[in-house]
């Protein structure tokens, strides 16, 4: 069984793997969070085979220093890091074993594949994406959305991502991809993919009914990190 620190224990997510882990051989030998057993990770003098994340970017140099210093495999789950603190993640794949998931689902993780792989085959057709969230979901697009994106770009590299459409009145560009995010109810997570051409639409979508799927997801893919050397690793690389 794996020892496991886990940071974000009172959030949705936290709370869903903590109601599975011990079932899939993972121990949570210390809570952090809001109201949790420890309030910072800086607070935890516990050790573990891994440290899992679903908090706040707004943690993300206290965790990455703890994880360092403790040479603590670290699986961060969160999302809504901006573009310096991704790099900051790859970067510490230099000193631990660290993995970042925009996406816990092994379902969504196959829909980034073959996005890709449709991406290629019609080079000249329009690429939309629109996602669905919760109302208490706080960062828009969400990080899986912009994972897809940039899944796509590897294949149509000409592309680029528009976010917002309110500025100017004008056509859509030839070379834009663009997302859209709806903000609503408890809906759990929804992204489609649409690929226009004149008179045809293919659209692929995934839903999500439950929070399981991530939770599950989470624990399949921490249980492979823990047993990899040093170095970052996207979930593709551990399923």
């Amino acid at each position: 069984m794996l020892d496991a620190i886990l940071v974000g224990a009172t959030g949705r997510m936290g709370q869903a793997i903590a109601g599975l882990s011990e079932k899939e051989g993972i121990k949570i030998v210390a809570s952090v969070g809001m109201g949790a057993e420890y309030e910072n990770i800086s607070d935890v003098m516990i050790s573990a085979d891994v440290i899992i994340d679903f908090s706040t970017p707004a943690i993300l140099d206290d965790l990455l220093g703890y994880a360092i210093n403790n040479k603590t495999p670290l699986f961060i789950g969160t999302t809504g890091h901006n573009e310096e603190q991704k790099a900051k993640i790859k970067m510490a794949g230099n000193e631990i074993t660290i993995c970042l998931a925009s996406n816990t689902s092994v379902g969504i993780n196959v829909l980034f594949e073959e996005a890709r792989g449709l991406a290629k085959k019609l080079s000249d057709w329009d690429i939309e994406i629109e996602e669905r969230h919760h109302n208490q979901k706080k960062d828009a697009p969400s990080g899986t959305a912009l994972t897809l994106a940039h899944s796509i770009i590897q294949a149509r590299p000409e592309l680029e991502i528009v976010t917002d459409r309110s500025e100017g009145m004008q056509e859509r560009g030839q070379n834009e991809l663009g997302i859209s995010a709806i903000r609503a109810g408890n809906i759990v997570g929804e992204h489609t993919v649409i690929y226009v051409k004149d008179d045809e639409i293919i659209e692929v979508t995934h839903k999500a009914y439950s929070r399981k799927i991530f939770a599950q997801g989470a624990i399949t893919l921490v249980s492979k990190l823990a047993s990899k050397s040093v170095g970052f690793y996207e979930p593709n690389d551990l399923l």
